[in-house]
C-alpha cells in the first residue's frame, strides 16, 4: 500500500500476492503492468467517500450561494443583498453512480435535492423510476446517460480511467445540458475535454463548473481553464480526497484488510477486475 514517496509504479513491478492501493482504478500504472497483473488488487473503496462528499457539497453551494459574488462585494465594500439559488428541487445526476456517489447522496440529505444516478447495468427488479436504498432514482444505458446529461441541474462525473470513459465529456455532451448547469468531477481528468470545458464556460454554454481532477497534473500554466473567471469554475489541485486524517484513515483500512487476509485467508471486500473494467 502506498502512503510514503515510493511510486505506485514501484509497488506494482515488486513481488507480492496481493497489493492495495488507496485510490480508484488502475490508472496509476502502465497499460504493460496491467497486462502482467496476475495478482490479486484491491483499492480503498469507501475510505475517501465522506471527505469527497464535503466537497461536493461545497462546490454545489458555492456556485447556488454565489460565493464567488460575496467575495468580490466584500472586496470591493459593495453592500448588495441578492438573491441566492436554493438547492431544494434541483436534480444531481451521476455518472459512475458507486459508493463515492452514495455518500455525496447522504450529505446533501435535507436540501431537498433530487438524485439520479446512472448504472452500467439494472439491478434486479428494475424498472424506470425505481429509486434504491439511498433515494436515488436509477438509470441506466445510453438513455440514462442522455437524461442525466439534458435534465441535471449539476451533472456529476465520479467516472474511472478506463478507455470507454476516454473524453467522455466534450463539446457535444456540454451543449445538450442546461444552460443553468453546473458539472462537476471528482473522477478522473481523461475523461473531459478539458478545452473544450473551457470554452463551454466562456460561451456560457453551461453555467459552471467545480473540476478537481485534469488530464495533466498539475494542469500546465497554458491550460484554458486558468483563464475562467471564478463566477465559472471552481479549480482544486486534486486535493478534494486529502484531509488531515489521510494517513491514520487508509492505513487503519490497509491493515485491517491485511489483518483479514493474512490470519484468517478473507480476500479484501474490493477487487479490481484488473483485465476487465479496469476498476
Amino acid at each position: 500500500m502506498l502512503l510514503s514517496n515510493v511510486t505506485n509504479r514501484q509497488v506494482f513491478s515488486a513481488p507480492a500476492s496481493v497489493r492495495m492501493t488507496p485510490t480508484s482504478s488502475l490508472s496509476i500504472i502502465t497499460t504493460q503492468q496491467q497486462q502482467r497483473l496476475v495478482q490479486l488488487v484491491s483499492n480503498a473503496c469507501g475510505v475517501f467517500s465522506s471527505i469527497l462528499a464535503e466537497h461536493i457539497v461545497f462546490a454545489m453551494l458555492y456556485f447556488n450561494r454565489l460565493v464567488w459574488q460575496l467575495q468580490a462585494n466584500r472586496v470591493a465594500k459593495v453592500w448588495d443583498r441578492f438573491s441566492m439559488v436554493p438547492l431544494r428541487g434541483q436534480t444531481l445526476g451521476i455518472v459512475g453512480y458507486g459508493n463515492i456517489a452514495q455518500a455525496c447522496v447522504a450529505a446533501l440529505a435535507g436540501l431537498g435535492v433530487h438524485a439520479v444516478g446512472l448504472r452500467r447495468s439494472a439491478p434486479a427488479g428494475w424498472a424506470p423510476g425505481w429509486k434504491d436504498e439511498f433515494g436515488v432514482e436509477i438509470v441506466v444505458g445510453a438513455a440514462g446517460f442522455d437524461r442525466i446529461v439534458e435534465e441535471s441541474d449539476f451533472v456529476l462525473n465520479v467516472l474511472p480511467a478506463t478507455e470507454e470513459n476516454h473524453h467522455l465529456f466534450d463539446e457535444a455532451v456540454f451543449k445538450r445540458m442546461k444552460r443553468s448547469a453546473v458539472y462537476l468531477n471528482i473522477g478522473r481528468g481523461m475523461t473531459q475535454r478539458e478545452d473544450h470545458l473551457a470554452a463551454a464556460l466562456q460561451s456560457g454554454t453551461i453555467r459552471g463548473a467545480a473540476v478537481d481532477v485534469f488530464e495533466v497534473e498539475p494542469l500546465p500554466a497554458a491550460s484554458p481553464l486558468w483563464a475562467v473567471g471564478d463566477d465559472k469554475i471552481l479549480l482544486s489541485p486534486h486535493n478534494a480526497d486529502i484531509s488531515e486524517n489521510y494517513a491514520v484513515d487508509t492505513g487503519a483500512f490497509f491493515l485491517n484488510a491485511a489483518t483479514k487476509f493474512v490470519a484468517d485467508g478473507l480476500l479484501p471486500e474490493y477487487l479490481v477486475d484488473i483485465h476487465g473494467k479496469g476498476y
